[in-house]
C-alpha cells in the first residue's frame, strides 16, 4: 500500500512519508526488474525480494531510507523525492508492481508477498487447525481470467484432436495471449516513468549488493540452527563444509560450557578475503576455527577487546602481512562490524549487547568466596558459595553528624530484593559519571562489586549476607553509606542524593530525582563485560576495595591516559593509603539461565529441532523430519514437559512425542493438529490462538503477558511473520523481556533474537 501523505510539515512525519515512499517503490522495481527479462536487473530484483523474504521487509526498508538520504545530497534529489512521492502515493507505482508480479507469476517466476494481511483473532478449539510448516502460496488474481479463456478456447477445438494436444495447445494459446497483455500493459505504464526507474535500480542494486556480501552469515547462520528464512543454500560441497565444521565445533563448546559467535568465524573470513587474503573455504580448518574461536574468549566468556587484539596481533598479521598496524586495528573492527551490521539487517539485536530494561539479558554469577582482605584485618576467612545473589536495600540512620532520615536495620519501604548484577550497574549509574570514559566505568563496576561482598565482614551487625530459601541476600545501606544506588530502570529519587536515603522510583521527589537508564547506554554493555569480576590478593581473598572521589579521579585519569581497567585496579589498590596488596581481578562462574530471571534451566529447556537423536524422525506423513519441520511439535513438546503433566509416553522427548501422536492423526500431512497435544498428555488441553498481526509492540507484549502469566497456561509464539513460519515457546515475561524456549536457536531473549514485529500469532494451552 503507498504511504498516504501527510502535510503537516513536520520534518519527521516527512521523512517518514518518504521513507516509506521510496521503500514501496523499490519492492514494485523489483517485480519490474525481475518481468524485465535483463539477467542482471532480475539478479538485482530477486535480491531484493530475497533480502525482504528473509527480513520481513526490511532489506526494502533500509534502501528506502537511503534513498531518502541521498536524495538530500545529491543534486536535484528534492525532484527525485517528489517524483517517487507521486509515483508511490497516486497508485502508479502499484499498479507497475501488480502488472509486472501477475507478469512473473504467468512465466513462472516467483512472486514472495513479504506480508499479506491477517486477522487478529482465529476462533479456540477448532479440531484440524495445523501450524509449524509453511504453507503453500495463495491463488493468483489472474485465475478467474485464465479459466474464463480456457472456455473460450475449448470452443474453438476440433473433434480430431487429441486430449493431449487438446491440453498443449490451451497452455500455449493461455500463455501467449497472458504474456502479450501483460508485457504491453507494463511497457504502456512504465515509458514515460523509465528514467525515475533507473534510478530506483540503483538502489536496488545496493540491496543485491548487501545480500551477496552477507551470503555466509546466512549460511552458517540457517546451519547452526538459526532461522535465516530457509532461502539460501551452500552454492558447493566446500561452502557447505565450512559451515558443517563451524557447527560442530560450537557443539564441541557447548558441551563444555562454553560459547562462542559462529557468525564471527564468518566476519574473519569474508573480511580478510575482502582485503586481497589468499584463503578458500578449504583453509578455514578445525584448527583454524578453533584459533579463532580461542581469540574471542578471556578466561572462558566471549571478549570483544581480547577478540580485536588478536585479531591484530597475529590472525591478521598471518594473512596479510604487509599491513601496517593502523590498517590491522581497522580491519580487526571491521570484523567485529560485519557481526553488527548483519544482525541489523536482519532486524535483531546484538547477542552482546545488554539492552534489555529488565536487566534479563544480565548474568547470574556464582561466586566461590574464601574471604575477604579487609585493611587492618588481613585475610578474613569465610568459606561460601553464593548464588543466585540478590540486594536487600535498608534504611540508612544517623551517621557522621548527618541524619539520612530512617533507622539502621530496617529494610527500606517499597524495595524488592535487586539481582545482584543489576544493584552493580545502578551503582555506577549513580557514583560516576556516563561521560567518565569506558575503562574508568568498568573499574568503578569491578571496584564496587568487591568492596560491596566484603563489607559485612568489616562491619557486621546488621550488614549481612545469608542464605534464604533458595536464594543469597546481601543487606546494604541505601545511600553513600554503603554505596548510593540508582534503579536503571526505574530511575530514583529522595530527599538528597548526598545525604539521604534514595528510592526506587520517581515518586520521592523532595529535592532530588534522576530519570531512569536509557536503554542504549553504554553503562549496560559495560555491566554486561564485566559482570562476576571482583579484584583478588595472591591468595584469592576478595579484595575490600573502598574508594571516594580520590580513587575515581584516578580511575578517570589512568583511563584517559590508555590504561585498561584491569591495569587500573591494580596500579590503585597497590599504592598510597590503598596499598591491599591486589593481585588479579577474576571473574566468578556467570550463566546466562539465571532463576531470577524467570529462565527455565531443566534438561526440557535445551531441546532442540536440530540437534538430539529425534533430529530424523518423521513428521507425520510429510517425509519431512523434525530436523527440517519439527519446530512447532518441539515446542509443544517442551512445554508439556515443563508442566509437569504426566504423559503416555516414556521417556517423553521432542521424538517420543511425535512418534506417539504421529501414530493416532496427530499431524495432517506436516502440520500439528492442535488438540493432539492431549493424545500424549492428557492433562495438556489446547485452548486456542491469539493473532498478533497489525499490533504496536508494547500492545503484543500486553498479550504475551497476560497470557503467559496465568497460572497453568502454557503458550507458543509463531515469531517470523509470514517470512516463513517458526514457532518458539514462551518461558516467562520479565518486564519487557520476553524469555523463550527455542527449538532454532540457544537464545533466550525472544525480540532480540526475532524482530518483534514479525511476531505474528500466539497458541496457547492450559493444564487442568
Amino acid at each position: 500500500m503507498a504511504y498516504e501523505a501527510n502535510r503537516s510539515g513536520d520534518p519527521e512525519l516527512e521523512k517518514e512519508r518518504n521513507d516509506a515512499n521510496n521503500a514501496n517503490n523499490i519492492r514494485n522495481a523489483a517485480d519490474v526488474a525481475i518481468a524485465s527479462g535483463n539477467p542482471y536487473a532480475a539478479g538485482a530484483g530477486l535480491a531484493v525480494k530475497g533480502v525482504d523474504a528473509v527480513t520481513g521487509g526490511k532489506g526494502s526498508e533500509i534502501a528506502g531510507k537511503a534513498l531518502t538520504n541521498a536524495n538530500k545530497v545529491v543534486p536535484g534529489g528534492k525532484k527525485l523525492q517528489d517524483v517517487s512521492n507521486d509515483l508511490s502515493e497516486s497508485g502508479a507505482s502499484d499498479k507497475i508492481g501488480k502488472a509486472a508480479s501477475m507478469y512473473n507469476q504467468a512465466k513462472g517466476q516467483p512472486d514472495e508477498k513479504v506480508v499479506p494481511e491477517r486477522k487478529n483473532q482465529v476462533p479456540p478449539n477448532q479440531m484440524g487447525n495445523t501450524g509449524g510448516e509453511q504453507q503453500g502460496s495463495l491463488p493468483s488474481s489472474s485465475d478467474e481470467k485464465e479459466k474464463s479463456s480456457r472456455r473460450k478456447e475449448s470452443k474453438e477445438e476440433t473433434p480430431n484432436d487429441s486430449s493431449e494436444e487438446k491440453e498443449k495447445k490451451k497452455r500455449s494459446l493461455l500463455g501467449g495471449i497472458v504474456l502479450s497483455a501483460m508485457a504491453k500493459m507494463i511497457l504502456f505504464i512504465i515509458t514515460p516513468l523509465l528514467i525515475g526507474f533507473l534510478f530506483l535500480m540503483l538502489v536496488i542494486s545496493i540491496v543485491s549488493g548487501m545480500f551477496t556480501g552477507y551470503q555466509d552469515a546466512f549460511g552458517v547462520s540457517q546451519t547452526v540452527g538459526e532461522e535465516t528464512g530457509n532461502i539460501y543454500t551452500a552454492t558447493s560441497a566446500n561452502q557447505q563444509a565450512f559451515y558443517d565444521r563451524i557447527n560442530n565445533l560450537k557443539a564441541e563448546y557447548e558441551a563444555s560450557g562454553q560459547e562462542f559467535d559462529p557468525l564471527k568465524i564468518v566476519g574473519v573470513y569474508h573480511v580478510l578475503k575482502e582485503h586481497g587474503a589468499n584463503i578458500d573455504y578449504d583453509d578455514m580448518t578445525d584448527s583454524v576455527i578453533r584459533e579463532i574461536a580461542d581469540a574471542m574468549m578471556e578466561d572462558g566468556f566471549y571478549s570483544s577487546e581480547t577478540f580485536k587484539q588478536k585479531l591484530i596481533d597475529t590472525i591478521i598479521p598471518r594473512y596479510l602481512p604487509k599491513t601496517s598496524k593502523d590498517e590491522r586495528e581497522r580491519i580487526a573492527q571491521e570484523v567485529l562490524d560485519y557481526v553488527d551490521n548483519y544482525y541489523d539487517l536482519i532486524g535483531k539485536e546484538n547477542e552482546n549487547s545488554s539492552s534489555s530494561s529488565s536487566f534479563c539479558a544480565a548474568n547470574n554469577c556464582s561466586y566461590d568466596i574464601k574471604g575477604y582482605y579487609i585493611r587492618g584485618k588481613g585475610n578474613v576467612a569465610e568459606n561460601k558459595q553464593v548464588s543466585n545473589l540478590y540486594v536487600r536495600l535498608m534504611q540508612c540512620g544517623s551517621a557522621s553528624g548527618h541524619n539520612y532520615g530512617g533507622t539502621f536495620g530496617k529494610p527500606l519501604e517499597g524495595e524488592d530484593l535487586i539481582p545482584f548484577e543489576k544493584y552493580i550497574l545502578g551503582v555506577a549509574y549513580q557514583t560516576i559519571s556516563e561521560d567518565a570514559g569506558e575503562d574508568a566505568i568498568k573499574a568503578q563496576m569491578v571496584a564496587a562489586r568487591s568492596y560491596i561482598l566484603a563489607r559485612h565482614a568489616d562491619l557486621g551487625g546488621w550488614r549481612t549476607l545469608q542464605k534464604e530459601d533458595d536464594k543469597w541476600v546481601l543487606q546494604v545501606a541505601a545511600c553513600n553509606q554503603d554505596q548510593a544506588y540508582c534503579d536503571p530502570d526505574k530511575g530514583c529519587s529522595g530527599t538528597s542524593a548526598q545525604w539521604g536515603q534514595i528510592y526506587s522510583g520517581l515518586d520521592h521527589n523532595q529535592g532530588f530525582k534522576k530519570e531512569p537508564l536509557s536503554l542504549g547506554s553504554n553503562l549496560r554493555s559495560y555491566a554486561a563485560d564485566t559482570n562476576g569480576e571482583v579484584v583478588t590478593n595472591e591468595e584469592g581473598y576478595i579484595v575490600y576495595t573502598g574508594y571516594q572521589q580520590a580513587e575515581q579521579n584516578q580511575f578517570i585519569s589512568l583511563g584517559k591516559s590508555g590504561v585498561n581497567y584491569k591495569q587500573i585496579l591494580l596500579q590503585v589498590y597497590n599504592q598510597g593509603t590503598r596499598n591491599y596488596g591486589a593481585k588479579n581481578v577474576e571473574k566468578a562462574s556467570c550463566k546466562a539461565d539465571s532463576s531470577y530471571c524467570g529462565v527455565s534451566s531443566g534438561e526440557f529447556a535445551s531441546w532442540k529441532q536440530f540437534k538430539g537423536p529425534w533430529t530424523n524422525v518423521q513428521i507425520g506423513s510429510s517425509g519431512k523430519t523434525i530436523q527440517q519441520i519439527g519446530c512447532l511439535a518441539t515446542s509443544v513438546a517442551i512445554l508439556i514437559a515443563k508442566s509437569g503433566v504426566p504423559t503416555k509416553v516414556s521417556p517423553f522427548n521432542p521424538g517420543t512425542f511425535v512418534e506417539y501422536i504421529s501414530a493416532r492423526g496427530g499431524f495432517s500431512g506436516g502440520n500439528f493438529v492442535w488438540r493432539a497435544a492431549s493424545i500424549a498428555a492428557p492433562n495438556f488441553h489446547y485452548q486456542g490462538k491469539v493473532g498478533l498481526a497489525g499490533l504496536s509492540r508494547a500492545e503484543k507484549l500486553d498479550k504475551i503477558r497476560e497470557l503467559a502469566n496465568q497460572q497453568n497456561v502454557y503458550v507458543v509464539a509463531e515469531v517470523k511473520g509470514d517470512t516463513g513460519q517458526h514457532w518458539v515457546a514462551i518461558d516467562s515475561v520479565n518486564g519487557d523481556t520476553i524469555n523463550m524456549m527455542d527449538p532454532g536457536s540457544n537464545s533466550t531473549n525472544m525480540w532480540q533474537q526475532y524482530p518483534w514485529g514479525n511476531t505474528s500469532c500466539l497458541a496457547y494451552f492450559k493444564v487442568g
